[in-house]
């Protein structure tokens, strides 16, 4: 007898020193390994301890083949039942036609010649479709009764001609549930739904095309393609939540079911923009590179594309607003009045260098730029774009804020203001939600947002007269293309923008 050792997937055959390899292939994906229920390999040596090593590159090739057979399923899941659901239907149309004609009395009576003359005008037409049937899986003796069946229901009349008629549409849902099997080499299970979609084709619903796989590999894909994780995982999570909505609703990923799509998730002009951004930007992905979507799709036009928008009311959007100066005051003296120190100072920094919120959460002692031992500028070394990299020099009447947050910066690890790490590495998320909450205490809507004082900042410098050859570099936008200075120019000096920073005037109490 065998000596099997499971746990390791090693034995050894009656009478034999040899180690094999042996694993249980899953019934799930047995059809894709010629119906075996195990896969055996010899290690090729009767050293057990080499048989260990040995055995697990084998291990590792069989669980990838079964994993991409996996896939694979998944994959084709939908190609199979949508083929058959549209045979059902065909096949439905053609029975009821036949029965109607009969019904209504308006079916033609042939006779043995008439059909002998049919038969031989469609005898190679017939042959070839046998062939193909037979070598796509179709059983040949079932097949072979084709030809009989349509003969005998040319030749039969009344309710004759409705039984024939029957006979040889159920003999044709056989052979396609027989073909079907054979291309997707589906399981018995997989068979018997199958059957009950050819005999009842109302009970097949699409389901989303879009599997778990294909968003893997699209997202590592915008990997190389988008530098922040946080737009990479909302790229992600709304072609998930289309895909969920496709198989809740039991709809094909065609432009009317986009449309009702982005229809039931919001009315805003910007939040269907996105999800058409990032359904395009899929689509586009997955026509390219992934081979069983490309084949279903490629020859049909994105279906995320020629959507009309809303243009007026509500629903068109409004982007974020600047606060005015006074406004960012007020909010400045509330946070002073709850006692939230840290949030007031947030929105000084952030008034007074018209950096990002996380901008701001990066600035630390090193990054802090010294002279004489008083600070005069900080890095900013990590930007949406290289734009964004830049120096801001520290307005004199934020030196003693800055100078007293330098003190206790070794509490927060260097940096200025404490925070903690969100999974996109932003420090400030809890004093963006206080924020939040602070803003709409002062009655401000959706549109004014902590990105709105930057918007502050730059309005100011724009009343001082500051010029589009500075602010830019104190911003990190790119300047005006039309003077190319970001291409020729290294920027402003220090000076230009140490005085620029100056011309902001804003009254801040208590800068300690």
């Amino acid at each position: 007898m065998a000596r099997k050792h499971e746990r390791d997937h090693l034995y050894q055959k009656a009478g034999e020193s040899t180690w094999y390899v042996r694993i249980v292939v899953p019934a799930d994906v047995r059809p894709a390994f010629g119906n075996r229920r195990t896969l055996t390999k010899t290690t090729g040596t009767s050293n057990k301890a080499e048989a260990l090593v040995a055995r697990l590159p084998i291990l590792a090739a069989w669980k990838h083949e079964i994993q991409l057979a996996r896939q694979q399923k998944l994959e084709n899941a939908d190609r199979w039942r949508e083929s058959l659901h549209n045979e059902a239907k065909r096949s439905e149309r053609s029975l009821t036609k036949n029965v109607m004609s009969v019904v209504n009395g308006r079916r033609r009576n042939y006779t043995e010649e008439d059909v002998d003359k049919i038969m031989a005008a469609f005898a190679p037409f017939m042959a070839e479709s046998a062939e193909s049937l037979k070598n796509s899986g179709a059983d040949a003796e079932l097949v072979d009764q084709i030809s009989r069946l349509v003969r005998e229901k040319f030749l039969a009349t009344g309710n004759e001609a409705i039984s024939k008629a029957q006979e040889l549409n159920s003999l044709l849902r056989q052979t396609a549930l027989q073909t079907t099997s054979h291309e997707y080499q589906l399981s018995i299970a997989e068979q018997a739904e199958a059957a009950i979609i050819l005999a009842n084709p109302k009970s097949y619903k699409p389901r989303s095309p879009i599997t778990k796989g294909m968003l893997d590999q699209w997202s590592t894909h915008l990997e190389s393609q988008i530098a922040t994780a946080k737009t990479r995982d909302m790229h992600r999570n709304r072609v998930q939540r289309l895909s969920d909505w496709l198989t809740k609703e039991g709809r094909k990923l065609d432009f009317d079911s986009v449309h009702a799509f982005i229809e039931s998730v919001s009315s805003s002009r910007t939040t269907r923009q996105n999800y058409l951004w990032s359904g395009r930007d899929f689509w586009k992905w997955a026509c390219k590179y992934h081979q069983v979507f490309r084949d279903q799709f490629s020859s049909k036009p994105c279906p995320f594309d020629g959507h009309a928008l809303p243009r007026a009311g509500k629903a068109a959007g409004e982007s974020y607003v600047a606060f005015t100066k006074e406004q960012v005051e007020a909010l400045h003296a509330k946070a002073l009045s709850l006692g939230n120190q840290p949030l007031a100072d947030l929105i000084q920094l952030a008034a007074y260098t018209g950096a990002r919120l996380e901008e701001i959460g990066r600035i630390s002692i090193e990054n802090t730029i010294f002279k004489d031992g008083k600070p005069i500028a900080f890095k900013i070394e990590q930007a949406k774009t290289s734009a964004g990299v830049r120096e801001i020099p520290i307005h004199s009447r934020l030196q003693p804020v800055y100078q007293r947050l330098l003190e206790t910066a070794h509490t927060n690890g260097g940096h200025l203001l404490a925070g903690g790490k969100n999974k996109y590495g932003n420090r400030l998320d809890y004093l963006s939600k206080q924020f939040g909450r602070l803003k709409v205490t002062e009655g401000h809507d959706s549109r004014h947002v902590f990105h709105s004082i930057r918007k502050t900042t730059t309005t100011e410098l724009h009343r001082a007269r500051m010029t589009m050859e500075v602010i830019p570099w104190i911003l990190g936008h790119e300047s005006d293309k039309s003077f190319t200075l970001d291409v020729y120019s290294a920027g402003p000096s220090f000076e230009q923008k140490q005085e620029a920073i100056e011309a902001l005037k804003f009254d801040f109490p208590s800068l300690k």
